[in-house]
């Protein structure tokens, strides 16, 4: 994913309560092909196009789509009866962001609430098959755009979209100490409360490649939840799914390759640990991070 600044929220802990008395909430765009305009730009739509955008209350995760053509008599369901044709493009907080869900045929409509997700990573940065649905959702800070494209003129959409809100933190990791390649920098996330690890991000400002990055449960000897890359990286990880291989009731082990969604528990807190990273100087180094949790 791109990173898109505008829609960071400023360093610190969003904690959902404090936004909605529920941990999921619903959302909808109603949208008319070939009219309308453009709020971010105010450019009108021309044919086959049209976009509308949705707004969440604190930082979450996009899990499940509908869409289709409004029912004629409940304004809340959608009903497979005549999308002709159309791409339909979800795209993460502004009409800027990158996709995070596509659909090349919307005349296929969705009509039943279905989960989405992408490729995960696991606690060692392995990623799960692209083609394997991870129900975690996509990371969202602000909301979601939705673009419709090459469809038919005055058809119109109803699309739904069910949010989780996650606790989110948002804070800088600078080296103090240390000479370039070796420094170091701890930080503590004290929550009060137990919860899962769901999604992370990673924003290297002059950082070498050997940087380390491990996020702990609770401490310093903590288990592992994820760490940037077994030998270090200064490569941006835009919002990414967090998860594991899982066990069945008989502890049977999913593939490596399958998601399973976000075991990554933790009792109290997080402990982050920075190694093998350079120190601070003019240069600005430091590493911007993000977590999304489940609590």
């Amino acid at each position: 994913m791109a990173w898109d600044t505008n829609t960071k929220p400023n360093t610190g802990i969003m904690r959902p309560w404090d936004y909605s008395k529920n941990r999921y909430v619903h959302r909808q765009v109603k949208l008319t092909i070939g009219a309308g305009t453009d709020p971010s730009t105010g450019a009108v739509y021309g044919t086959g196009t049209t976009g509308g955008g949705v707004s969440i209350p604190c930082p979450g995760r996009l899990v499940a789509v509908q869409y289709g053509v409004p029912h004629a008599t409940d304004h809340y369901g959608v009903v497979a009866n005549g999308l002709t044709n159309g791409a339909l493009a979800i795209k993460a907080d502004t009409v800027a962001g990158v996709d995070i869900y596509a659909e090349s045929d919307i005349s296929a409509e969705l009509i039943v609430p279905t989960p989405v997700g992408t490729t995960a990573i696991a606690e060692d940065a392995a990623a799960t098959a692209a083609t394997d649905g991870f129900s975690g959702g996509f990371p969202v800070r602000a909301g979601v755009r939705c673009e419709i494209t090459g469809a038919t003129d005055a058809e119109i959409v109803q699309i739904d979209m069910w949010f989780r809100l996650c606790t989110y933190v948002k804070g800088d990791l600078v080296s103090q100490s240390g000479a370039d390649g070796s420094g170091v920098v701890t930080r503590t996330v004290r929550l009060g409360n137990a919860g899962v690890l769901a999604a992370w991000a990673l924003d290297y400002t002059s950082m070498p490649s050997t940087t380390d990055v491990i996020v702990r449960a609770d401490s310093t000897n903590g288990p592992i939840l994820v760490r940037n890359h077994s030998t270090g990286s200064n490569t941006d990880q835009a919002p990414t799914l967090l998860g594991g291989v899982g066990l069945d009731e008989a502890g049977n082990a999913s593939a490596a390759t399958d998601g399973t969604e976000c075991g990554n528990g933790f009792k109290s807190g997080l402990y982050i640990d920075v190694a093998q990273a350079d120190a601070f100087t003019s240069a600005d180094e430091k590493i911007v991070y993000e977590l999304w949790i489940d609590d």
